[in-house]
């Protein structure tokens, strides 16, 4: 897949979906892989060693030859836009999780904000309605 073709566009939807969706991170993962190969540390000094007193017409075969591609870096992006909200899924999912056991058995969830720090849980209890009914 090639990332070029996504990266000049916000994360608006694309067809009726969000660019993180379209981009799989899986694949962005393999291009960062590609590049950096075992060690990024090794990888990065051979590339630095390689590429001293090359000239602008040697330069691109040899960046070719180490992976350095448009793609790794469009990937590098979408890792990076995905892992700065890495915070707020843990945050997310963890509330989310505990809700049953932090709800008691006549207890209604009110309102929840999940985005805020720190979340807002608005508990209530049950309602029974003539017919017997819970709303």
């Amino acid at each position: 897949m090639s990332f070029s073709y996504w990266s000049h566009l916000d994360p608006v939807l694309v067809l009726g979906q969000s660019l993180e969706l379209v981009l799989d991170i899986a694949d962005a993962v393999v291009a960062l892989q590609t590049f950096s190969g075992p060690e990024l540390t090794t990888t990065l000094a051979q590339i630095e060693s390689a590429i001293e007193g090359r000239t602008s017409h040697d330069c691109a075969p040899l960046l070719a030859q180490h992976n350095v591609r448009h793609d790794a870096l469009d990937a590098a992006g979408l890792v990076k836009r995905m892992a700065g909200q890495i915070d707020v899924v843990i945050h997310a999912l963890g509330i989310l999780l505990c809700l049953p056991d932090l709800l008691q058995a006549d207890e209604v969830i009110e309102s929840l904000s999940l985005g805020a720090a720190p979340a807002v849980l608005e508990r209530g209890r049950l309602r029974h309605a003539a017919a017997g009914h819970a709303h």
